[in-house]
Order: structure tokens, then sequence, then C-alpha cells
């Protein structure tokens, strides 16, 4: 048996490199970590190598999400599920030289996504002195038009559980740990992310987030709110290639005892708090994986300028 313990890293291709670099170590509040060139690295506060992967490319899209296991003894057993399963192993469980080692399989999900599952990969004190900063993913949301297979993939090959669902499978949240969710399915005509959170150790954190980026003059797209399903605080931006990002805060904590339930799709519940009402034209538009053109403006109209 294995045991999914978190969301490690996602890694993202993007046609403009220097911009992200220039916003996650800048208003988003991430460090940089060395890497190879045509890629950048950004580790949160906590202990993980990196969080976030920035490929440069000639075009946008998910490249790889990375869950971590506790031994190399979990990756083989993890590997040997998915081959059971009959899905495709891209790389064999091996110790790798890439940025931040450790023991690694690289294989693919229903919709072809690359899904990484690793152990002993080098890791970074804490920083403990800036709870205001991101620290680790709190979760990833996939589009999908092909949701029950997605969801049977993530539940029965990989381990994760169900903890809660909109009405009509609109999006059905997975969780790995203690934490109401990591992944979330949303159906959509179209597959590849949805929006990325980072977690944050509070809401005044995530309050102090959304002022940090504003004073460089990037607003919300949706937030502050709250979701009904996993409770959690939100605030949603867009980073220079249309990605969607959260600060987010304070999931609901669920265990085998909790009951998974249905939740009607409506302004309430998307924001129980009333502060932020539906979600924007602007989110719903790059939830969709609509990013062609996309350019990030500032609250005063400029373009693509450097954050740092």
């Amino acid at each position: 048996m294995f045991n999914i313990t978190h969301m490690r890293s996602i890694s993202l291709r993007s046609s403009k490199l220097e911009h992200c670099e220039s916003f996650y170590a800048g208003p988003w509040g991430l460090k940089s970590v060395p890497s190879d060139s045509g890629r950048a690295l950004f580790r949160g506060t906590g202990t993980e190598h990196h969080v976030l992967e920035i490929i440069d490319a000639a075009d946008t899209g998910l490249e790889t999400i990375s869950f971590a296991v506790s031994t190399p003894e979990e990756v083989d057993l993890a590997a040997q599920k998915v081959k059971e399963a009959g899905f495709e192993i891209l790389h064999e469980p091996n110790w790798t030289d890439a940025a931040g080692g450790g023991y690694r399989l690289l294989a693919k999900d229903v919709d072809g996504n690359h899904v990484e599952i690793s152990s002993d990969l080098t890791k970074h004190e804490a920083m403990v002195d800036h709870p205001e900063l991101p620290g680790p993913i709190d979760h990833l949301v996939l589009n999908t038009p092909n949701v029950d297979a997605m969801i049977s993939f993530y539940t029965e090959v990989l381990g994760l559980k169900i903890s809660d669902w909109y009405e009509k499978q609109a999006i059905i949240f997975l969780r790995c740990n203690d934490d109401h969710h990591c992944l979330a399915i949303a159906i959509s005509e179209v597959t590849g992310i949805q929006h990325l959170a980072f977690r944050v150790s509070g809401l005044e954190a995530v309050m102090q987030s959304i002022g940090r980026m504003r004073k460089m003059g990037l607003a919300p797209i949706w937030g502050p709110g709250r979701h009904g399903p996993g409770g959690n605080v939100f605030a949603y931006f867009a980073d220079p290639n249309g990605y969607v990002v959260e600060f987010t805060a304070d999931q609901f904590k669920v265990n085998d005892d909790s009951q998974p339930k249905e939740w009607a799709r409506n302004v309430e519940n998307a924001d129980v708090w009333g502060s932020a009402g539906g979600p924007t034209e602007t989110a719903l538009k790059l939830w969709s994986g609509n990013r062609d053109n996309f350019v990030l403006e500032t609250i005063s109209g400029s373009t693509e300028r450097d954050f740092t």
C-alpha cells in the first residue's frame, strides 16, 4: 500500500518566463530556487525544495502534477498500481539528479496530464518568520470532460478520497490527508489546469497578500470571500500567462468518519460571506483555459511590467 501525503509541486509551461519570474518572486511572495536555464523554480515558506516550476515554452499549459509519498518503496508500489490499471508510465521509478533530486515515477492520467509520485527530495528549512507569504500548494483544480474516469484514476489508482461535490458533478473535491481537498475535478469541455491555490497562514495573511499585490498594482479577479465546500478563504489573481492563482487559508479538516455531501451550485455556496459574490467574467474565462492573447494589466492600466 502507498499513501499520498500531499501535493508537492506543480509545473507549468509559459511563453512569458521572465514576466513569470518577476511576478512569482515579486508580489506573489515565492522565493527563487537555482535551476537550469529555460526554467524557473520557486519555493514557499515550507520545507519543500520547490512548489512551482515554470518552463519556457511556445505555449501554455499544465506540465506536471507532483504528489509526495514517504518512501521509495511507496513510489514502486504506486508504479505497480498504475501499470495494473493500464495507464502509461513515462519514466519508471528512479533516483534522479533533477532539481531537488529524490526517487520519482512519472505517469499519465486519463487526460494525459503528467503525474509524478516522489519521495526523498531535498528539503529547505521552513521560513517561520514570514507567515504572510505563501507556503505549500494547497490545491489544484483540473478541467476535464471525463469526470468519471478521472475520479476513478485518482481514487482507485492513486488512493485519494472524495470529500464533497457540487451538484451535477460540476466540481468534485478529493483529499489525500485531513485537509478537505488537495485536488478537485471540474467538468469542462477542455482539459488542463483550472486554477492553482497556494496556502497562507490564515485570514489575515490572505488580506495581507491582497494588500501586497495591490501595492504592485494588481487587483484580485475574484475575492476575497469564503467558499462553502472546503470552507476556505480565497482571493484569486491572474498571472502573466493568464493562469488563475489563488491565496487561500482555513480549509475544513475531515477524516474517514466525515460524510461527503452534495452542495448546490449557487452564489451563496461559491462565497458564503457574500463579499465577493459569484465568480467574475474574467475568472470564468480564464478558468476555462481561454488564455489566448492574455495580457496582465495593472490597476493603472499598464501591461507586462517588471515587478521586481
